[in-house]
């Protein structure tokens, strides 16, 4: 196995004939995703875009679903890109500095990426391993200033190649600086998650590409292809692009429920409702209530017991409400969601 310590060999060329069709396809499916989502309301968008960087975030970091902290963990991280609350303390402190790595910088249009940037990020991820989980005898004595400075370069100057194209290959340059090193390894998605961000126009991410990247095991191809030839690079980028379709068509599960729930908020506007019960009906939408009795109804509508009782009766009767099984003062209101 090779690597670039010394000598970050950029001079990288591949069969484009071989990959154009695939990078069609995939951009096809790239730009039909991002349209459905630029119909959706921005708090759905926003929904979207906290459920696969939680993804993302947690795969990263290495924090799989077998882990004690994995529940909390995904649903702090949520609430985080969901801009509801900042990572807690006592989150996976690995995981805290990538999620606030992602929002304050990978995704800031304003971050010029270069070796400095990189090696600040080294820095807080080291300082952020408390565990010592991400420590590697193997490297952590070598210098890899040259091979920065040389990728840092290519990445802001290399214009002419397909964003898209360039993730993939971004990809696989900085896993051979060091293919030891897990920190570099968690910058190397950083730095792509960037490029596939810049291919779409949008920071709001729509899909989680890592844990696919996982299934593929494009690490281990990155690992076994020892030169940089023609016909290993093209076999490499055929499974980048490959992940990154699936990614995409993956993603239709989540975004799925999404536009069936916009769709159904937009069927609410032909339904005349009052002032007040849209305040209501979107407070329990964002604060994700399914259920409310009159009493809250009143409170946070900040009107009477009888008015809030008669907002109920009418949406009961346009079938926007249910009412529960439950009788009397117990009763509760649940949003009729049997379109989803």
């Amino acid at each position: 196995m090779f690597n670039f310590q010394n000598n970050l060999n950029l001079d990288i060329t591949w069969h484009y004939d071989v990959i154009q069709p695939l990078l069609g396809r995939a951009r096809y499916v790239q730009g039909k995703l991002i349209g459905q989502m630029e119909t959706l309301a921005y708090t759905l968008k926003t929904e979207a875009h906290a459920q696969f960087m939680a993804e993302e975030v947690l795969y990263i970091s290495g924090l799989t679903e077998e882990n004690e902290d994995y529940k909390a963990a995904h649903n702090n991280l949520l609430n985080y890109f969901n801009f509801a609350i900042t990572p807690q303390e006592q989150i996976n402190s690995v995981v805290k500095t990538v999620a606030e790595l992602i929002t304050e910088e990978v995704l800031n249009q304003e971050t010029y990426i270069d070796d400095v940037v990189i090696n600040k990020w080294y820095e807080q991820l080291r300082m952020s391993d408390t565990t010592g989980v991400y420590k590697t005898i193997h490297t952590e004595n070598l210098d890899f200033s040259q091979p920065l400075k040389s990728f840092s370069e290519w990445y802001n100057y290399n214009n002419q190649m397909d964003d898209m194209l360039k993730a993939a290959v971004c990809f696989f340059l900085f896993n051979k600086i060091s293919a030891t090193n897990k920190i570099f390894n968690i910058i190397s998605y950083l730095l792509t998650i960037r490029l596939l961000a810049l291919s779409e126009n949008t920071f709001q991410r729509y899909y989680a590409v890592s844990k696919v990247l996982s299934v593929k095991n494009i690490e281990k191809t990155i690992n076994e292809t020892d030169n940089i030839v023609e016909k290993g690079i093209t076999a490499y980028l055929l499974s980048f692009t490959d992940v990154f379709s699936k990614a995409l068509e993956n993603s239709t599960q989540i975004l799925g429920k999404l536009l069936l729930k916009n769709e159904y908020w937009n069927n609410l506007s032909a339904k005349h409702l009052s002032i007040r019960q849209e305040k209501v009906l979107c407070y329990m939408k964002e604060q994700k209530i399914e259920k409310i009795s009159t009493g809250t109804w009143a409170v946070v509508a900040s009107c009477s017991a009888d008015t809030a009782l008669r907002d109920v009766q009418d949406l009961l009767k346009k079938k926007v409400l249910l009412k529960t099984s439950a009788g009397g003062r117990s009763t509760l209101y649940e949003l009729n969601m049997e379109r989803l």
